[in-house]
């Protein structure tokens, strides 16, 4: 993790990491993504929510190998860390594909309702990119530093749907991962030109009464780095990951 992109996490409230994934972990990604929402139908996404113009898939963690291998990659939590500092946990681990041709536009909002108090940051998104994120195809938009007014897009601007003239695409190529403090306004635009999917990654402080889940919680325990369990909860096979002492990449 280069001093760069952690100023730009600082600066902005997001850097995107190119190439994180390469080409076989992202077919891997895909084909058991793709096998899931088969397999689901039209109950995919439920235990979270289900929503109109999209395709979603929920607790990710207990639904595949695959996804247990990248909730560590170093580089990631390095800037995670960043963001939240101290120990952290995963909340949780979903993924969401847009339909083309979708009139669906988000009003620029806070994911979990996250907005910064006297405490700090306690709520941090990766998003990896399973394909382009390009302007036609609901793209990302954010509000450069909108991760420091400590107020609700709501809050804030008259009109949370209409575009903001200081947002920004983020934009990337499939395989990048995109860090992002979640109290900074974002919202995904209307798509056009194709599908476009992504998993998003969501970790808060360990040791928090706050989350953005009720299905994934802390271990309780003290674990080696980066250690993953599961057990029963609500029902359901939930799995735990702590991030204690999460390694750092090389600058």
């Amino acid at each position: 993790m280069t001093a760069e992109k952690l100023q730009q996490l600082d600066e902005l409230g997001w850097a995107v990491l190119p190439r994180v994934m390469d080409r076989g972990l992202l077919h891997e990604i895909r084909a058991r993504a793709e096998q899931l929402w088969t397999e689901e139908g039209a109950n995919a996404g439920a235990e979270f929510r289900k929503e109109p113009g999209a395709r979603r898939l929920a607790n990710l963690m207990d639904k595949g190998e695959v996804f247990e291998r990248v909730v560590t990659n170093p580089g990631v939590l390095a800037a995670v860390r960043h963001v939240l500092g101290g120990d952290f946990k995963l909340s949780s681990l979903n993924a969401r594909s847009t339909y083309p041709w979708s009139l669906e536009c988000q009003p620029l909002h806070c994911d979990a309702g996250a907005v910064a108090d006297e405490s700090g940051f306690w709520v941090c998104n990766t998003i990896w990119l399973l394909d382009d994120f390009t302007p036609t195809n609901g793209a990302t938009r954010i509000v450069p530093g909108s991760h420091r007014w400590r107020k609700a897009p709501q809050q804030e601007l008259a009109d949370p749907q209409a575009p903001h003239p200081e947002e920004i695409l983020v934009l990337g190529e499939a395989g990048t991962v995109v860090v992002m403090n979640t109290h900074a306004g974002t919202a995904v635009r209307q798509t056009a030109s194709a599908n476009r999917a992504a998993r998003s990654m969501r970790f808060i402080p360990a040791g928090t009464s706050r989350s953005s889940s009720t299905k994934t919680v802390c271990c309780g325990r003290r674990r080696r780095p980066g250690c993953l369990r599961s057990r029963a909860a609500s029902g359901r096979l939930t799995t735990l990951a702590t991030m204690r002492s999460a390694r750092r990449s090389p600058e």
